[in-house]
């Protein structure tokens, strides 16, 4: 039998590392075991989980009703942006009633930068839906709305991860706790085993790290973290709201019950009594609780057998964009790589490599929301109307879309994919497009009577 799978960390990516490794790996005959570490850094009340959730629980045969209804979730078809007086709408689904329609952005671009009034929104079944408060499952028989609907959920931090940690115990993971844990090394540099408490040794085959806290060696910075809760129920907005501030960008998570507000401040110059003032005027609210954390830089998580995911994740948790989405892609990108021994220097490369891809697309997508033009895909876009093909699904094609139109950015040259079509042609498809959106809104539920049939399912 091999060595222990040991996964370190506390709260809710440990828990969801956990649940991924044991799911997959217990009815092979690994011995996962979990050990709880203090925490050092508090994690967020609530988290926005992106459509890779949905994927991960049917792999997991996890009902996402239950982790709605246990972690008074709400669904989320994007994000409503708000930069002074204009706003627009991110969604992950794509636009228009076919996602493999090359060209269907293009026009959309062609027709803003004619009819200034116009709103890309009014091409989005995600978008469309979400202003009006509404929000359904896509049937299985329509692919292509399961597509142009994918969707996400607002979930809070605790109840989710007790849902996930009782998911662990019934599958059999051992967990341990321990105030203290001294690594032991071989002369290989491989990690042999963990020491805890009162001289507790275990054993190790592969140690996955899931502290999102830099440790010794490590390069970081210093981020201002805000946070607070609010009370207002806000079930008839099936999105989370980002507004622009003066330092960077305000999120807000609606639940089933209140909402919380997060943001994020990297600049040492910024006066922190001026931030906790706009905060005030932006939502009413008065009671901002304030932490000063360390983000890790990690660009190698796989060394030897230890795999530093919390590290790696942790580089790119902020709060418009959740690392708990980057954890879930290093956990099963390394299950899709596991090998058959503790050291595989090759497979480690490669995976390293993976990561850096990941990474540099979520840090291009983060950079966009403060100098468009001074990323490739921002230039790109400005060029051409369209951005650079992409190798993993970090960001959605429609985030990507949403995001750089709603930023302004308005391509330089013409389609070439709509140079034999006329302008009457062109129009007349798009407004097709619009009207049948139209009807397909029209006969949605609102999100709260989709969210209680959700419900209601768990108790026949």
């Amino acid at each position: 039998m091999p060595q222990p799978l040991v996964l370190i960390g506390q709260g809710l990516w440990l828990q969801m590392a956990t649940a991924i490794v044991a799911r997959h790996l217990q009815p092979f005959g690994y011995q996962c075991v979990a050990l709880e570490l203090p925490a050092v850094i508090k994690e967020p009340s609530a988290v926005a989980c992106g459509p890779e959730l949905a994927t991960l629980c049917k792999m997991l045969d996890l009902p996402l009703q239950q982790l709605l209804q246990n972690a008074k979730g709400t669904f989320s078809l994007g994000s409503q942006y708000q930069s002074g007086e204009n706003s627009w709408f991110v969604p992950f689904g794509h636009y228009g009633l076919n996602g493999a329609a090359a060209e269907f952005d293009q026009a959309i671009l062609q027709l803003l930068q004619q009819d200034p009034d116009s709103k890309a929104e009014q091409f989005s079944i995600a978008a469309s839906a979400a202003r009006q408060g509404k929000f359904a499952l896509a049937p299985a028989n329509r692919p292509d709305l399961s597509s142009a609907l994918s969707y996400g959920v607002h979930l809070h931090t605790e109840e989710f991860t007790a849902c996930l940690k009782h998911f662990n115990l019934q599958h059999g993971v051992t967990f341990l706790s321990s105030q203290t844990l001294e690594i032991q090394h071989n002369t290989e540099g491989q990690i042999s085993s963990l020491q805890l408490d009162q001289g507790t040794t275990i054993p190790v085959g592969h140690c996955l790290d899931c502290r999102a806290e830099p440790t010794t060696g490590v390069t970081s910075r210093t981020v201002q973290f805000f946070s607070a809760q609010d009370t207002t129920e806000l079930l008839q907005q099936p999105y989370s709201s980002v507004i622009q501030t003066s330092w960077g960008w305000l999120v807000r998570l609606p639940l089933q019950q209140g909402s919380h507000w997060f943001t994020q401040c990297t600049d040492p110059a910024v006066d922190l009594p001026q931030i906790r003032q706009e905060l005030q005027q932006l939502t009413g609210q008065t009671d901002w609780q304030h932490c000063s954390r360390q983000q890790p830089t990690e660009s190698q998580p796989w060394q030897h057998n230890h795999l530093r995911f919390g590290q790696a994740a942790a580089a790119l948790d902020c709060p418009l964009y959740n690392g708990l989405t980057a954890l879930q892609y290093l956990v099963i990108r390394w299950l899709d790589l596991l090998p058959n021994q503790s050291s595989c220097p090759a497979t480690a490369l490669m995976y390293n490599q993976h990561w850096q891809q990941y990474q540099s697309e979520v840090q291009d997508f983060l950079q966009l929301h403060q100098q468009p033009l001074a990323t490739k895909t921002g230039q790109a876009f400005a060029r051409l109307g369209r951005a650079p093909n992409t190798e993993t699904d970090a960001i959605k094609a429609g985030q990507w879309f949403g995001l750089m139109q709603g930023l302004g950015l308005k391509p330089e040259l013409s389609s070439m994919l709509l140079a034999n079509r006329t302008e009457t042609e062109i129009h007349q498809g798009l407004r097709l497009v619009q009207q049948q959106i139209a009807r397909l809104i029209a006969a949605m539920p609102s999100q709260a009577d989709t969210l209680n049939r959700c419900l209601q399912q768990l108790e026949h």
